[in-house]
């Protein structure tokens, strides 16, 4: 029931449109507001887990929950007790030749339906006349739009490139990310698809994330090999890995050029141990992700991989609203936005943003609003 309130209210619905649904001259007031005060909690997803579950497994199982968003379970509030629903209940899919599949499909109808990309264009500042958004200016040209939706880190979108500072641009970032890409030139029979291999203390690691802001020194290491499921993605007799821990967003505590090679041995060391014998010698390809080259490469608010962090009660309802509440015709998307980080979220936000453009340009009211 939860999941379907969730669904119909803060899935679907913009934050932009809070105002208007929690008015009280709006018929639904009374069933809207119910609805919201339902999916709500006043309880962090780790006491909602420890009411259900006396094993201590079991509940540090749920609490991984917390860090598909890039927050702590010690401090997100439970009604994200719906993500686990949501992976049991539909499942976890995966699209045939990797991720990159659905940048790429969506590439394919964007061109289908006339849209120009262009790429290796880096856009410098968005250019605004009074209160309006008017155009993007690239290092070679201006670029004048009747809306702009920025897919950059919101944060950092109103850091960079309109040079605003808000109560966003200090608003605490979800954590980030060491990841390794491994090519091996063996197969690892105990892995499946998806593989989480748990710290022993989870709470000491999340404290050494969110409150010391350091590198877990026992961290909790998910291992993807998406070989399993699909042949295309690594010769035969080979795996492809992806393997990834949570990690602080930047600050001056970690030096992660220095950081980089002994927290990477430390991290196979501890998967040889879990029974992948002979990983170190196995590798015929190695790339290596830090959180430096995260805010580096894709101009992440500190690195953060999840955008804005769902510490806090309330976290999830101040988040940056998809429409700008400063500038008229800048919208956003992306894991900073509403309604939060992750592929799906994302995709969602992007979906919010398309209707309040056409409703918005054509005067076309959503459905059931």
């Amino acid at each position: 029931a939860k999941y379907e309130i969730s669904k119909r209210t803060f899935l679907a619905t913009s934050l932009n449109n809070l105002p208007k649904i929690l008015s009280p001259s709006n018929g639904r007031f009374f069933k809207n507001l119910l609805d919201l005060l339902k999916i709500s909690s006043l309880k962090t997803l780790d006491k909602h887990n420890k009411s259900y579950f006396r094993s201590p497994k079991l509940r540090q199982l749920f609490n991984r929950y917390a860090t598909y968003n890039g927050s702590s379970p010690y401090k997100i509030p439970a009604t994200f007790a719906l993500i686990p629903y949501v992976e049991f209940g539909f499942g976890a899919w995966y699209p045939i030749g990797g991720i990159y599949e659905i940048p790429r499909s969506l590439e394919k109808l964007a061109r289908e339906l006339g849209v120009s990309i262009l790429t290796k264009t880096e856009v410098k500042k968005i250019v605004v006349d009074g209160s309006r958004a008017i155009a993007v200016e690239t290092p070679d040209k201006t670029l004048k739009a009747h809306y702009i939706v920025s897919n950059a880190d919101g944060v950092e979108t109103y850091r960079r490139l309109l040079s605003i500072n808000n109560r966003f641009v200090n608003r605490e970032p979800s954590c980030s990310g060491f990841v390794l890409m491994i090519g091996a030139r063996k197969r690892f029979p105990t892995l499946a698809h998806h593989n989480i291999f748990f710290s022993k203390d989870y709470g000491a690691e999340f404290e050494q994330i969110f409150d010391k802001l350091l590198p877990p020194d026992n961290p909790t290491i998910y291992v993807c090999a998406t070989s399993k499921t699909d042949s295309t993605q690594a010769p035969d007799g080979c795996e492809n890995l992806f393997i990834m821990v949570n990690a602080p967003y930047l600050t001056e505590k970690v030096n992660w050029s220095h950081y980089k090679k002994p927290y990477r041995d430390l991290i196979i060391g501890k998967l040889e141990k879990a029974g992948l014998d002979g990983l170190e010698k196995s590798i015929e390809f190695e790339a290596t992700i830090t959180p430096e080259d995260f805010a580096q490469n894709t101009y992440s608010n500190k690195g953060s991989i999840y955008g804005i962090s769902s510490n806090g009660i309330l976290s999830a309802f101040l988040r940056i609203p998809n429409k700008s509440r400063e500038i008229d015709n800048l919208y956003f998307v992306g894991g900073a936005a509403h309604p939060g980080g992750g592929i799906p979220l994302v995709l969602l936000s992007a979906r919010m943003v398309s209707e309040m453009i056409v409703e918005n340009s054509l005067g076309i009211q959503r459905h059931g609003h």
